[in-house]
């Protein structure tokens, strides 16, 4: 085993992973090994992207020749160690799985007294909560099944209800495609793949059949049917009953499913705001602000930069600035370190900017040196406004120059390359228009109103 895999492991474990850890390896029960102690300890306390193979082998083996095996047999200790603990967590996390586990084996050791009592407390467990997910779900079915099982080997011919447990099924399996297809849309929206919906095309008119009514109301199904309906006809009406149920029942949903539900909202929002429809501003960014509260943005503690400018943009789109300013400070640390100077400083300066605080906007967009990739551009966008800002006419022809040569070179831009280059010809337009020639102003503007693709469309007539 490579020791990469195993110190990448390592760097993914919380400081309270690491506390409880130091017990658990040193728990019989899991371990019996000194050397994976030792090689816990050590990952523990040094420097992980200074350790090598030969380093820890050394350090466990200090009178040994450097056998790679005998390393490789520690390393996969270790990383099966680890692994037991995260079943552990999950059980101790997800209480009603650990009870029906308990209540299975019991079963199996003819502990009916114990078996019943779990099942008892599994049942309530799962009752707590309103809808769940589609695993509680199943883990509902599971148990009913196992109780009629349970009851026919005690009493031949027992009058059983299997009604109910068929009935959940049937739940499970249409939620469990509805919520496939939307995996598969989404996936569908930012890449050339397609993907069969046969199996979808059959559920869809039986669930939409006037006698299945009450199989669209059932909230686990109804969730996924209106995020499918919200991806697929791009409908406001089930976006609406997807928001409504989202904000509803977030409080009882898994966090894989809450962040799914917020990002197809979101996403709806943003396409319904690309498209001119300025309320959903306020939409687009009150979901962001839940999607904070119920921290289901961040991925193994890390926000997503393209995450962190569109909060910041929807911000001061509402000229939200004291809010902004927060998020900002807040959430830097949560970026990629690589990504933090760079995000911070051109969101900051934008906040700065629409606050009519050029020159500190300036400062800002100056002390990172910025790459030429595609989100950087919109950098270099904000930095050719504010010369316009501040009246650096001459700067600003220079810029628009060495920023027309960046646009040019790129080959991996696509159509946005039209889009900065017909940005730039305007602007150029603009610093050549005699302010009392009413004509050729109106000329200007027509030809920006009728220009596509143009970003900062809306500015550039507003400055004219």
């Amino acid at each position: 085993m490579n020791q990469k895999k195993l110190i990448t492991l390592f760097q993914s474990l919380t400081a309270k992973d690491l506390r409880n850890l130091k017990k658990f390896v040193r728990s019989p029960y899991h371990n019996t090994r000194e050397d994976v102690i030792l090689l816990f300890d050590l990952l523990r306390s040094s420097p992980l992207e200074e350790l090598n193979e030969e380093r820890l082998f050394s350090a466990l083996f200090p009178q040994k020749v450097f056998d790679k095996k005998e390393l490789a047999y520690v390393l996969n200790y270790l990383m099966k160690v680890i692994e037991d603990y995260f079943a552990v967590q999950y059980l101790e996390a997800n209480q009603e799985e650990r009870e029906f586990a308990i209540a299975k084996e019991a079963l199996a050791r003819q502990q009916k007294n114990i078996f019943f009592r779990k099942v008892e407390k599994a049942s309530k467990l799962l009752s707590v909560g309103g809808i769940n997910t589609i695993e509680s779900h199943q883990l509902k079915y599971e148990l009913e099944m196992i109780l009629c099982d349970q009851q026919m080997n005690e009493e031949r011919g027992a009058s059983l209800n299997l009604k109910q447990p068929s009935e959940r099924l049937e739940s499970i399996v249409i939620a469990s495609i509805l919520r496939q297809a939307c995996s598969l849309l989404t996936h569908e929206n930012i890449s050339k793949t397609s993907y069969d919906y046969e199996l979808l095309h059959h559920i869809l008119p039986y669930l939409e059949s006037p006698e299945k009514t009450h199989l669209v109301n059932q909230p686990v199904i109804a969730l996924y049917y209106h995020s499918y309906k919200t991806l697929k006809e791009d409908d406001i009406n089930h976006f609406q009953e997807l928001k409504q149920m989202l904000i509803a029942f977030r409080a009882s949903l898994s966090k894989r499913d809450l962040k799914n539900f917020y990002i197809i909202s979101i996403n709806f929002s943003i396409k319904q705001l690309n498209s001119g429809n300025g309320d959903y501003v306020r939409e687009a960014f009150n979901l962001y602000q839940k999607a904070l509260e119920d921290d289901v943005l961040l991925d193994h503690g890390v926000l997503s930069q393209f995450h962190y400018k569109n909060i910041a943009a929807l911000g001061l789109g509402l000229k939200a600035y004291d809010w902004v300013e927060q998020f900002l400070i807040k959430y830097r640390e949560k970026l990629k370190t690589q990504y933090q100077a760079l995000n911070f400083n051109y969101n900051f300066a934008k906040l700065q900017y629409e606050k009519g605080e050029y020159e500190a906007a300036l400062k800002l967009l100056q002390a990172v040196k910025y790459d030429e990739s595609l989100p950087n551009l919109t950098s270099r966008i904000l930095l050719m406004k504010i010369f316009y800002e501040l009246d650096e006419r001459e700067v600003l022809a220079s810029y628009l120059n060495s920023f027309e040569g960046m646009v040019r070179r790129q080959r991996k831009l696509g159509y946005h390359k039209n889009s900065y280059l017909n940005l730039i010809s305007f602007m150029r337009r603009m610093l050549h228009l005699n302010p009392y020639d009413n004509l050729a102003r109106q000329k200007l503007r027509t030809a920006i109103e009728n220009k596509n693709p143009l970003p900062e469309k809306k500015w550039l007539l507003t400055k004219l």
